[in-house]
């Protein structure tokens, strides 16, 4: 039952979500050929400056690309656990749970492929970037560790992608829930309240966990000395628990709102 809800899921945010990824990826190209251009007619006094546009446009075209994930991807929970399509989805012979798992895997799989499309597009882009001595120093600059650990360091920054991607949704989740169960009027504008404060007071959690994160990481050089013996080491424990820490918060996220679905959902 799982694959069907998943796959019916998938097919509602797919529909329009691919419009935006091609148009997002055939914009690249011009916008790559503009930079190009102007580096070209830099000197050229009588050129006709349309560069800059084609370049803006495509950075609007990326914020808007993400906008509309995010809008067919939570528009999809909310319509269909906390308006009139849920009194016919929880009459179907599935598991309340089962649904917001569809609902989850969907999420996270389109944020994913988002973040994907976003990030193949610009380096399309950069591809017409004009090349500096700067890129090349990097290159061949000595590498601060091996080559298992700066492998092991790459997978536990994929893995910290892939679980931030899952914390996110879960937050959104959260939020829709908690609001559309709790506030009776004016569901949709409570809901972009309580998200802007939420995003407000993570921003500054965040902030603070980053400053405790440089100075821990600052002591623990102290003590070992000038500097660790294995920074990949190091790096990879650092980057394995932020993991675990937002994947026990992630987990937190969810628990509370299967609870409020399965349990305290009234939707009279």
């Amino acid at each position: 039952m799982l694959r069907k809800c998943l796959r019916y899921d998938f097919k509602s945010v797919f529909t329009y979500w691919i419009f935006g990824a091609i148009t997002l990826i055939l914009l690249s190209i011009p916008a790559g050929l503009a930079v190009k251009s102007q580096s070209v007619n830099a000197n050229d006094i009588n050129h006709f400056n349309w560069e800059p546009l084609v370049i803006a446009l495509f950075y609007i075209a990326i914020v808007a690309f993400i906008l509309l994930s995010a809008v067919l991807i939570y528009c999809r929970y909310y319509n269909h656990f906390f308006t009139d399509e849920g009194y016919l989805t929880f009459t179907l012979p599935v598991k309340r749970r089962t649904l917001y798992t569809s609902k989850v895997l969907t999420g996270v799989i389109f944020q994913a492929l988002t973040t994907v499309v976003a990030l193949l597009s610009y380096l399309i882009f950069a591809l017409f970037l004009p090349s500096t001595n700067d890129s090349s120093d990097i290159i061949n600059s000595e590498p601060i560790m091996s080559g298992f650990w700066s492998f092991m360091c790459v997978l536990g920054g994929l893995a910290f992608v892939i679980i931030y991607s899952f914390a996110s949704v879960m937050a959104i989740y959260l939020v829709i829930t908690f609001c559309a169960n709790s506030i009776k009027k004016n569901k949709v504008i409570a809901t972009v309240g309580v998200l802007y404060a939420a995003y407000i007071a993570l921003s500054i959690i965040s902030y603070i966990l980053v400053v405790v994160f440089i100075a821990y990481g600052a002591a623990a050089i102290k003590v070992i000395g000038d500097a660790p013996s294995n920074p990949g080491l190091f790096i990879f424990l650092l980057i394995a628990l932020a993991d675990v820490v937002l994947t026990l918060i992630s987990v937190a996220f969810a628990m509370i709102t299967l609870n409020i679905i399965e349990r305290k959902l009234n939707l009279s």
